[in-house]
């Protein structure tokens, strides 16, 4: 359940920013507990200029803005990824694409007996029925006998309309008989995972129990991508379950401001900011399901993505784009496997998949821009969920993942900068300095022209966005009295 006490993974480069509480903050005794009890009070305290602050209590369990969320680990253990060498590392690693029993044939039945979950948001939304009937009705209140009826019968008829839509209980009986055929095949566990998740919608859950059926789809789906089964059709289903969940909790937590003191509420209420903060990542949901549909005619549905094809495809050639490697061409590969990662890297919950593809990239400059910007992507959504919970260390966060991305361009990167890859880190080393400005009146000229080449070079591959960065850098120093043509100092 995601009210578990969560096990801490080891930090990858740039350093993870942590979210911290203040210090006289009181923590819940009961670590099943998301939602915070009347007795636990937040003690205001004053600034200096007179206006109260509120300490905030640990962002609520249920939201999973950590990348320990899941507790999903690789099937390989012991070593490090520095201490085992390539063939030691990879094996059991996605591991599993062939030989597990179910022909294509039977798996492309059962896949269209069981459906997706691509129309479903709409009944967790609902929120059990309690939406105001439509059509034309008096402003006369109504009795609680009326009230009453009413519910009854929309429930009736959303009871209806899924047994109509959910797949039938002879579907589940028979996943369960091929799981005791074929008790390794990774099909039937997402199989599986798609059906607890219409489940989840029922009419008859609670928000508790819709809540914990989502989380165990989710652990299942995501322990099956990240060891064994890293196809197209099980990254869409993936991603469609991690964002149910994400609206199944939505209720619960606005529902907990209801039940609080008025000095929770800002807890409460940081909370939400927090979830719609990783509900912003649902375009990129798009972006897989669309991959997912247009590669359906080639081998990425039913054929995982080893890791073997991951370091194969980084290791060729450009004149091998169309060399096979595993499900399908160098080129198409590569295409799919920078999604992947843009996807997982900006995912918390996700981002133990980004640093397991990661760890098999071979180390020439293209796969080391692909790590640098997944570290990049993964510390700055950290960074931002530290800024909602108002954490202390989010000038040292700013700071580093500044730093790290100078760190990867150098300082000579005008000619050196050839790929889109390479320019978005540019752009986030650009964006970090606009950060650092809202947090400091005064900044070291030299870091604003450096931004500020960052921001030009990135001009050629990240139009709009470079175009805004230049501008805000530009009043940045006119602000400080910055001449950005001689960057060594203020103007005289």
């Amino acid at each position: 359940m995601p009210e578990s006490k969560e096990k801490r993974s080891p930090q990858t480069t740039p350093r993870r920013p942590q979210t911290k509480v203040r210090p006289t903050q009181k923590q819940s005794s009961n670590p099943r507990s998301g939602s915070r009890t009347n007795t636990e009070k937040s003690a205001p305290a004053r600034g200096q200029t007179g206006i109260i602050i509120h300490d905030l209590k640990p962002i609520n369990r249920i939201i999973p803005y950590k990348r320990s969320f899941l507790n999903i680990s690789p099937t390989v253990g012991g070593a490090t990824g520095q201490e085992q060498g390539f063939i030691r590392k990879v094996r059991g690693f996605f591991d599993g694409s062939a030989g597990k029993g179910l022909s294509k044939e039977e798996i492309v039945r059962l896949r269209k007996a069981v459906g997706d979950l691509k129309n479903i948001s709409e009944a967790i939304d609902d929120k059990d029925g309690q939406k105001a009937p439509r059509g034309g009705e008096s402003n006369s209140p109504k009795t609680k006998r009326e009230l009453l009826e009413e519910k009854r019968k929309v429930l009736d008829e959303r009871s209806r309309t899924e047994k109509k839509s959910s797949p039938s209980v002879g579907m589940r009986i028979e996943l369960e008989k091929l799981k005791k055929s074929y008790p390794n095949d990774p099909n039937l566990t997402i199989l599986s995972a798609i059906m607890t998740s219409k489940d989840s919608v029922s009419v008859h859950r609670s928000v508790n129990d819709r809540i914990n059926s989502l989380y165990s789809a989710l652990q299942a789906t995501g322990a099956v991508v990240m060891n064994e089964y890293m196809t197209t059709y099980s990254v869409d289903v993936l991603c469609d379950i991690y964002f149910l969940y994400l609206e199944a909790i939505r209720p619960k937590l606005v529902a907990n401001l209801k039940t609080v003191t008025a000095s929770e509420t800002h807890s409460i209420r940081r909370d939400i900011h927090v979830l719609n903060l990783l509900f912003e990542q649902k375009r990129l949901k798009k972006t897989i399901t669309n991959i997912a549909k247009k590669l359906d005619g080639f081998g990425y549905p039913y054929e995982s993505m080893s890791p073997l094809h991951i370091a194969k495809t980084f290791q060729a050639a450009n004149e091998e784009g169309d060399t096979r490697v595993g499900p399908g061409t160098v080129k198409l590969n590569k295409f799919l496997i920078r999604i992947y990662l843009n996807v997982f890297s900006q995912i918390p919950a996700l981002m133990p998949i980004a640093k397991k593809m990661c760890d098999v990239l071979p180390g020439n400059r293209q796969s080391r821009a692909l790590i640098a910007n997944v570290n990049i992507e993964n510390a700055i959504m950290n960074m931002r969920i530290a800024k909602l919970n108002k954490s202390m260390d989010l000038p040292r966060m700013i700071t580093t993942v500044y730093n790290y991305g100078k760190g990867f361009v150098g300082t000579n990167f005008s000619e050196s900068v050839t790929s889109p890859v390479e320019a978005k880190i540019l752009v986030k080393i650009a964006q970090m300095v606009e950060e650092m400005a809202m947090l400091s009146s005064s900044l070291d000229p030299e870091v604003i022209a450096y931004a500020y080449s960052c921001a030009t070079v990135a001009l050629h591959y990240y139009k709009d966005e470079a175009e805004l960065l230049i501008r805000r850098l530009s009043d940045i120093a006119a602000r400080q009295r910055i001449d950005l043509n001689r960057p060594t100092g203020p103007k005289g």
